[in-house]
């Protein structure tokens, strides 16, 4: 059968296509995985990125002789110009050998290496189960909540881990005794900490600018001056 131009052309032209589609596929999916930047949102004024997710979301390889057993509760990675990216971790370390080591532990690591750069013991092993939510504030420091009632803050690389619930109510003293939970305003609206009240109302709460209202304040309007 004598070739056909025109078919020729047709294949020559679906081949091309697929390749491109092929390496677009590519592309993407190694600016997601390697850099993360581009699809994370952005933080503190545009200067760091975050990504906050749930125990799956960005799990670390664990390596098959590590002395201790691993549930995680939560993480969230930390992107900073010019620097590797951090991945802040909550969860229980059972050690093999040690039963008093063994306990709900925060540690910094850098992203996709198996490598703690700061960890701390928390709470003890006879925690049976902790929810954290994290966030980044402003002022370039990690805040995390323990099941909705204890507040701690990090550094960026984790060193300094504190918590801050007792001096969080100083300027504010008739708030601590009313209040049964607190947890992260929605982002969007500074650096706030939204107030659950045995009276069963709510109030917003910032304390780098201590100041409290009745509804969450935009972002401009609700950091410190």
């Amino acid at each position: 059968m004598a070739n056909d131009p025109g078919r020729e052309r047709l294949i020559t032209s679906i081949l091309l296509g697929a390749a491109g589609l092929v390496t677009v596929i590519v592309l993407l999916v190694h600016s997601m995985t390697v850099s993360g930047v581009s699809r994370f949102p952005e933080a503190g004024g545009g200067k760091a990125g975050v990504v906050e997710e749930a125990s799956l979301g960005f799990p670390m390889p664990e390596s098959a002789d590590e002395p201790y057993s691993y549930d995680e509760a939560g993480n969230i990675l930390l992107f900073d110009p010019g620097r590797a990216p951090v991945l802040a971790r909550l969860g229980k370390r059972v050690y093999k050998d040690s039963a008093e080591s063994s306990g709900w532990y925060i540690s910094f690591s850098y992203y996709r290496e198996n490598r703690d750069i700061y960890v701390k013991k928390i709470l003890p092993d006879s925690v049976a189960d902790v929810s954290v939510s994290f966030r980044r504030w402003g002022n370039g420091y990690l805040y995390f909540i323990l099941d909705q009632h204890r507040l701690f803050r990090a550094s960026e690389r984790g060193s300094g881990v504190m918590e801050i619930t007792r001096s969080l109510f100083q300027k504010q003293p008739r708030l601590r005794p009313n209040v049964t939970s607190i947890e992260f305003v929605d982002k969007g609206y500074g650096d706030g900490l939204a107030l659950h009240l045995k009276s069963g109302k709510m109030l917003y709460f910032y304390p780098r600018i201590n100041r409290l209202y009745t509804q969450p304040q935009p972002e401009s309007a609700a950091v410190a001056q």
